[in-house]
């Protein structure tokens, strides 16, 4: 995603969205917004409470990486040679972990 589109929309037409250990009975809370950093670059930003009360412990921001959602909500990363991110964490233990799934895969590889 560029950050070209008002937020919540990527530029590929998907939609980012918080998660958080609730959906498995977890009281931890988060929420996702648009700010434009010192750098005067747009950026996503999740803040939140991760609690480990309950078995929980995350919050997450998600999206698709689909080109064209409309007919897939994969994208072919064949042609490509990894992934960039730019990460800015702001409070202690600075830990966090990447999640990718293909198509052919029932579980994510995670990255820490």
């Amino acid at each position: 995603d560029d950050l070209t589109e008002d937020f919540p929309f990527t530029s590929s037409g998907t939609e980012w969205r918080g998660v958080s250990d609730r959906v498995m009975g977890g009281i931890s809370n988060g929420f996702i917004k648009r700010e434009t950093d010192l750098q005067g670059k747009k950026a996503n930003v999740l803040t939140g409470h991760v609690s480990l009360k309950n078995n929980g412990g995350f919050i997450q921001m998600v999206t698709d990486l689909a080109l064209d959602p409309s007919k897939s909500i994969s994208v072919d990363a064949s042609e490509y040679d990894g992934i960039e991110l730019e990460v800015l964490c702001r409070h202690e233990p600075r830990e966090f972990n990447i999640h990718l799934r293909t198509p052919g895969t029932l579980t994510q590889a995670s990255y820490r």
